[in-house]
């Protein structure tokens, strides 16, 4: 059976703008086969599955799935109106001669078009981010000052693709003060769809590393295809720019108009100092935003958090935020599912979810906090193959296996097509061969992990979503606990 496409890996209802077909019609150059124009929708669905009485149904194709196949089924849960494209006029069945039939060349581009309408009606601040490692926390910290300050909306989960985006864009209401949405991408000329879709006042690139390779090629690719947001803002509203990182210097070079900068090495507008770990793995450090100082908590571990903040700071002032509102939304900030969230176990070891996806970048940030977090106890990680980083899949995996064999890590799990080439990097630069483990499925892995996990150990999960190294934290959870010992050995399995 055929299935439809979504915006995200939730299939949750999105807020329903009240939408007159006539408009619909004129952001989409779309022809109205047939129904009155008057009438309107409530809302937009991509998905039969929670569609919602009153919606438009926008049905989408791709290589696996035909939207267009469910047409007869989003009417009879109550469709409002049907948009398919011209094209395929073939496949769609008899309909109800009232309701409005609309044709585009195009549904994805169709579904843009709409939110992009709809957007430049809405007169609120949007704040756009991106970058190839911290983006979502960035996000998140972004949203937590901003919620101080008004009604704002912001990206859900995962939803910051050309489905995603637009249906978060729908979101937008007159009293939404500020708009903070993540532009993802995996390949050429979805950074420039994306934030042309947005028409961001303030642009936000956390920094520029390898990946996405398979798509993008290199990492003046990433930097060409990610520095898309700044040539679509075209010089107006404000450029947040990392000053750490010399890809973005590039990108800086090329910046006409208002700039906001952060750094944790250089003078920049928003700077940290006495950046130290702090009681319940937090981080606390002292924030500079432009001359006002202040005292900040980060409830999460990890330098790179702190750069996080900054590009945050830096988007809050710039929208307005006073540096007593941004410290408070900083210090209110909590840790996002599957990114540095600790937690103790029963056997005195702690365990360290940060496998929500993995890229040499992120890999190397985690790899430092593990090393900053276990001081006194030993390093063990577990680590899932980089994705999508094409002919440089094999060299990125030896830099990350010479990265954890120099940092002294004491036992290392390894698992995907990468893993021989990680483990020997790893062993040359001097992790014993026999505290290397190798794993296909993840139950594989439980025995030998928890017979070599004692009290005081650090385990760290990283790795790309599709490796799902998520699934193993229940059972790593039962370490220590009464009736779940055992002596089992899998090494080498």
């Amino acid at each position: 059976m055929p299935s439809e496409a979504k915006g995200g890996a939730d299939m949750t209802p999105f807020p329903s703008p009240l939408l007159r077909i006539r408009d619909i019609v004129h952001f989409t150059n779309g022809t109205l086969v047939q129904g009155r124009p008057e009438r309107t929708v409530l809302g937009i669905s991509t998905d039969s599955r929670v569609l919602a009485a009153g919606n438009l149904f926008i049905p989408l194709a791709g290589p696996r799935f035909n939207g267009h196949d469910f047409l007869t089924k989003a009417v009879s849960l109550g469709a409002e109106a049907l948009m398919t494209e011209r094209h395929r006029r073939h496949a769609v069945p008899a309909l109800p001669g009232d309701i409005p039939w609309i044709e585009v060349s195009d549904t994805l581009k169709a579904l843009g078009d709409i939110a992009h309408g709809w957007r430049k009606r809405m007169n609120c601040r949007v704040v756009a981010v991106t970058g190839s490692a911290g983006k979502t926390t960035t996000k998140e910290m972004i949203a937590a000052i901003g919620s101080l300050n008004g009604k704002i909306l912001k990206t859900e989960g995962n939803l910051n693709n050309l489905i995603g985006l637009p249906l978060t864009l729908l979101g937008l209401r007159e009293e939404t003060e500020l708009a903070i949405v993540e532009l993802g991408t995996s390949g050429p000329g979805e950074i420039a769809r994306l934030a042309g879709l947005a028409e961001p006042d303030i642009g936000v690139i956390t920094n520029i590393g390898p990946a996405h390779l398979e798509g993008l090629g290199s990492v003046v690719s990433v930097r060409e295809e990610k520095g898309k947001l700044f040539s679509v803002m075209n010089h107006r509203g404000v450029a947040i720019l990392n000053l750490d990182d010399p890809e973005i210097a590039v990108l800086r070079d090329r910046w006409r108009g208002e700039q906001m900068t952060f750094s944790m090495s250089v003078p920049a507008d928003i700077t940290a100092e006495n950046i130290r770990q702090v009681k319940n793995w937090k981080t606390a450090f002292r924030i500079n935003i432009q001359g006002v100082k202040n005292g900040v908590v980060l409830s999460v571990p990890g330098r790179h958090n702190v750069q996080n903040a900054l590009a945050a700071a830096a988007a809050a002032s710039a929208a307005g935020c006073a540096p007593s509102l941004i410290c408070r939304g900083l210090n209110g900030f909590r840790p996002i599912a599957g990114r540095m969230e600790i937690e103790p176990l029963a056997n005195g070891a702690h365990l360290i979810h940060d496998a929500y996806n993995a890229n040499p970048l992120s890999v190397d940030e985690a790899l430092k906090t593990l090393t900053e977090l276990s001081r006194t106890g030993r390093r063990i990680v577990v680590f899932g193959d980089m994705l999508e980083l094409g002919n440089q899949a094999v060299a990125y995996h030896k830099e990350i296996g010479h990265r954890i064999g120099e940092l002294g890590i004491y036992a290392l799990f390894l698992k995907g097509a990468y893993s021989r080439v990680t483990a020997e990097a790893a062993e040359a630069s001097g992790l014993d061969k026999n505290h290397i483990f190798f794993f296909d499925g993840n139950a594989k892995a439980i025995p030998a992990l928890r017979e070599t996990v004692s009290r005081g150990d650090w385990i760290l999960l990283k790795g790309s979503r599709k490796m799902n190294l998520e699934e193993l934290i229940p059972e790593i959870r039962l370490f220590g606990k009464p009736g779940n010992l055992s002596n089992e050995n899998s090494k080498g399995v």
